[in-house]
């Protein structure tokens, strides 16, 4: 093969792992040629060994293909994926979950209103009765617990509602509904978000004439 410089060989513009590199081994010391596969020479790639970029940027590969940066979020964004063709971002996060920060139950008897009665009429609501005269501001509906007292023999449906406003006049935001056999407990989720400084009452009817006693309670998060 006759020599030829390297700038006149034949370009080659794609790489195959197996495809050979000149290098020169030692070239402060004892130089020699030697040949190198492109698996062989890119595996040894060191962090150190590539280009600068900017502090919080991420390499990412673009639409077409070509390599490029994913920009600098700002303090708490999270990276979120665009979908398919497309670059990912640093975005706001989500709002998160509630956490509770109030918890009223039967054994949690912290102010007024945990017990409330059954109307003696099938299919009727007892009476409102208070469990927050003020729940706060920005707050949620998350659980509520309850039981039936020990007038709870026999089987039956029942309904609870949780309603907000002033005595007389206090509209239902949740209503929840299940079946007893016997005095038993419950715990329903709930993720019911309520007006800010409202006052909080709940009601229970039955699919009986028992008129039992209750005890119910909420749990309460930030909204």
């Amino acid at each position: 093969m006759a020599n030829s410089k390297i700038t006149a060989l034949t370009e080659l513009t794609t790489v195959a792992d197996e495809d050979l590199v000149a290098i020169v081994d030692d070239p402060s010391g004892t130089p020699t040629s030697k040949k190198i596969t492109k698996a062989n020479l890119v595996k040894n790639i060191a962090v150190s060994d590539l280009a600068n970029g900017t502090d919080g940027e991420l390499i990412t590969w673009n639409s077409s293909g070509v390599a490029s940066a994913v920009p600098v979020g700002t303090a708490t964004n999270v990276l979120t994926s665009n979908g398919a063709g497309a670059a990912p971002t640093f975005q706001a996060a989500a709002a998160g979950g509630s956490i509770p920060d109030v918890l009223y139950d039967s054994t949690y008897k912290t102010g007024t209103g945990i017990n409330t009665v059954a109307s003696s009429s099938i299919d009727t609501f007892g009476s409102w009765t208070e469990l927050f005269s003020n729940i706060g501001t920005g707050k949620k509906v998350l659980g509520l617990f309850c039981k039936n007292g020990s007038g709870g023999a026999g089987k039956a449906s029942f309904e609870i509602e949780i309603g907000e406003g002033a005595v007389g006049a206090e509209s239902t935001v949740s209503r929840i509904s299940g079946y007893y056999a016997g005095s038993e407990n419950w715990q329903f989720p709930l993720n019911r978000t309520v007006t800010n400084n409202v006052r909080i009452a709940v009601r229970v009817r039955e699919g009986n004439t028992n008129a039992n006693s209750w005890k119910i309670g909420i749990i309460v998060g930030t909204a």
